[in-house]
């Protein structure tokens, strides 16, 4: 990844970004199948934080992410 992509935590969860993988996990099942569980077990905590997510992607995220990239 270049320096350019690399995006620190903190934006990610502001975008409601909560998990990020490596490539290399994801090939690890027994990491994946603990990723589930985990979330399975978090489910409630998990819908509430990715609720207060200050974007809405589901409808014009990307423009919103967009309008306040260009604002900073």
């Amino acid at each position: 990844m270049n320096e350019n992509q690399k995006i620190n935590k903190s934006t990610l969860e502001e975008i409601g970004h909560y998990f990020v993988l490596n490539k290399k996990d994801i090939k690890n099942s027994k990491k994946v199948a603990d990723l589930i569980m985990l979330c399975l077990q978090n489910h409630k905590r998990i819908k509430k934080i990715m609720n207060l997510s200050k974007f809405d992607i589901n409808h014009d995220g990307k423009k919103l992410i967009i309008k306040s990239i260009l604002q900073k």
